[in-house]
């Protein structure tokens, strides 16, 4: 049987934050299931920083992603890992009560957790309770917001905007923190 892994997404989940890690974890040998707030089709957006003339991320539209299964119906026991995709998705779901439910599983059974960009957004990876960019406060629940791309505890991981990385920090946070042992089991 095939270990799962949850990405988390919703509407405006940053593309290629989402995409990149989706399909990092089969590379792994992992099965990615999608969860979303509802089980249907969302739409995910691009952020680019233009050539010239903007200081920020610039937002397009981008593809689709079909959630898997509502974060309602998840049972945390099913899953090896968790990734928070970044976008604008974790402002508007970072409050939903069933995943906080889940996330807070995944801390307390000492379980893998990765995010990158503003997918640390979600309450409960706040020892406060509080939601904040960037997300600092993410080594207090042993893992780490680094000054560098990418960082890992033994079971949490945090990065950057993907489009930052280089190639090996990619695989490193978007593996979920789950090192290089393959999903099958």
């Amino acid at each position: 049987m095939t270990a799962k892994v949850l990405i988390i997404v919703g509407d405006a989940t940053e593309t290629v934050d989402t995409l990149y890690p989706y399909l990092r974890v089969q590379e792994e040998g992992f099965a990615p299931v999608v969860a979303g707030p509802e089980a249907r089709r969302y739409n995910m957006v691009l952020h680019e920083v233009p050539a010239e003339g903007w200081d920020i991320t610039r937002e397009f539209e981008g593809y689709t992603i079909q959630a898997d299964i509502a974060f309602r119906h998840v049972v945390p026991e099913d899953y090896v890992g968790i990734f928070f995709s970044g976008g604008r998705a974790p402002e508007y779901i970072r409050d939903d009560p069933d995943l906080i439910r889940i996330t807070r599983y995944f801390f307390d059974c000492d379980k893998p957790v990765g995010c990158v960009c503003h997918g640390v957004e979600t309450k409960s990876l706040r020892p406060n309770g509080r939601s904040q960019f960037p997300p600092a406060p993410v080594a207090s629940k042993g893992g780490a917001w680094p000054p560098c791309p990418s960082a890992n505890s033994t079971s949490k991981s945090a990065a950057a905007p993907l489009s930052t990385h280089p190639a090996s920090s990619m695989a490193t946070s978007s593996a979920v923190a789950l090192g290089t042992t393959t999903g099958t089991t």
